[in-house]
């Protein structure tokens, strides 16, 4: 192979590896947004339950938006993130999403609360200019507030790992942002 090959190669794989990290789930970011990421799930699975117990009137919607990467492409699935949003009766609201743990395509995986780009794109969203493109997943449904927050905690003690590209091909106990939120929703009937 010649010598301009190999380095358009690790160029090309460079770019590659460099946008797939930074697309989607990526825990590069929860670094930079100074989120708290619950490493210990524990706390997570404490406030979940406490709002899913609770008699105060909450609602969960399902959103997705586009990753903060650039696409010609026609948003394919590896360049959406998909999240929950809790409002509180209050109108105080939380974002919650499954992300990867550390910067690779296959890690250990936590569910966030408050992850700031989701609550960035939800903002833009409500004052009409959605330049993130955030879309509401099920506008026609009602979401099971109770029993997808305990699905969710369900998905915590079961010690399900994160694969970035679980909705291409599908490793057993593996989730991504995208499938986390579609193996957890529950509706109303």
């Amino acid at each position: 192979m010649s010598c301009g090959k190999r380095i358009f190669l690790l160029c090309f794989g460079t770019i590659l590896f460099t946008t797939l990290q930074l697309s989607s789930c990526s825990s590069t970011e929860i670094r930079k947004d100074g989120v708290t990421v619950f490493q210990n799930q524990q706390n997570l699975k404490t406030i979940l339950g406490n709002i899913a117990g609770s008699q105060d009137d909450y609602s969960v919607k399902a959103f997705s938006r586009k990753t903060q990467i650039r696409s010609p492409l026609k948003q394919p699935k590896l360049l959406v993130h998909s999240f929950y949003l809790l409002t509180m009766d209050n109108g105080e609201y939380h974002s919650l999403s499954y992300l990867n743990t550390k910067s690779v395509f296959s890690s250990g995986g936590a569910w966030v609360y408050d992850k700031k780009t989701d609550l960035t794109s939800y903002d833009v969203y409500i004052t009409g200019k959605n330049k993130w493109n955030v879309k509401d997943l099920y506008p026609e449904d009602t979401i099971d507030e109770r029993q997808t927050l305990v699905n969710i905690i369900d998905t915590i003690n079961s010690g399900v790992k994160y694969y970035y590209k679980d909705h291409l091909k599908h490793k057993p106990n593996s989730l991504n942002c995208n499938t986390a939120l579609y193996e957890t929703v529950v509706f109303r009937k």
